[in-house]
């Protein structure tokens, strides 16, 4: 069984959590801690790791792991890439790439421009031509949610990237964050798993965008041959 932390939103040094008493250096540590206990050593990150000086300290706290990241709204290319390991795979001035093994294929895609480029997306139609399970890593959901959040800052050509996915005959399970909130939902043939961030929550049923401060987490995932599963695992603030 393969086992993974998907962990996102971290917004590390921004003006926001801290103007809100959130302390996302000591929320990050403590994931890793909890993520160590789990004698668990792949991390997949999803997006906004926070200001740009922030972002060698982050890079250093993932040493001990195995790490894959996707690029979120409040990402810049040019400077994370300057911390990438040198085995992650990047196209261009976008960080999208896959890999697969006996039974799935794993496409991260970069959507940080709010949008998956035209060139993107020509490279993600040959990647679904495949006989495995797909699973996509993405900061955006593609499904929508009722929420503020959804409302204001959804991905702007979701509806291209779920008419490809639905047309296709495999099963598709997508894990993404941005709404710093936790969902699951499906439509056809796609699954969808949002991630709660890892440094405060938005509430999902509120009329207008309203922080959660005292919530925080990730998720565990779970390959096991064929089957996917996601696991919540949220922390209280102290």
């Amino acid at each position: 069984m393969k086992k993974v932390a998907f962990i996102s939103d971290i917004h590390l040094d921004e003006e926001f959590p801290l103007q809100n008493n959130v302390d996302p250096r000591k929320n990050w540590l403590l994931l890793l801690n909890d993520i160590r206990s789990k004698q668990i050593n792949e991390i997949i990150f999803g997006g906004d790791i926070g200001e740009a000086d922030s972002h060698k300290w982050f890079f250093d706290t993932l040493k001990d792991f195995k790490i894959k990241v996707i690029l979120g709204n409040h990402d810049s290319f040019n400077a994370v890439i300057k911390h990438l390991p040198i085995n992650l795979p990047y196209t261009s001035n976008e960080l999208y790439y896959s890999e697969e093994d006996d039974f799935f294929i794993y496409i991260y895609l970069d959507s940080s421009s709010d949008r998956i480029s035209d060139a993107q997306l020509d490279w993600f139609k040959k990647e679904l031509f495949t006989s495995k399970k797909i699973v996509i890593f993405i900061h955006h959901p593609l499904l929508t949610i009722d929420t503020a959040v959804d409302k204001l800052y959804p991905l702007q050509n979701r509806a291209q990237v779920i008419h490809l996915l639905e047309n296709c005959i495999n099963e598709v399970t997508v894990f993404c964050a941005h709404y710093h909130m936790a969902d699951n939902r499906e439509y056809k043939n796609i699954r969808q798993f949002v991630v709660p961030a890892a440094s405060f929550q938005v509430i999902k049923e509120a009329q207008d965008i309203s922080i959660d401060t005292k919530n925080f987490g990730y998720s565990v995932l779970l390959f096991n041959k064929e089957n996917v599963h996601s696991e919540i695992m949220m922390q209280v603030s102290s």
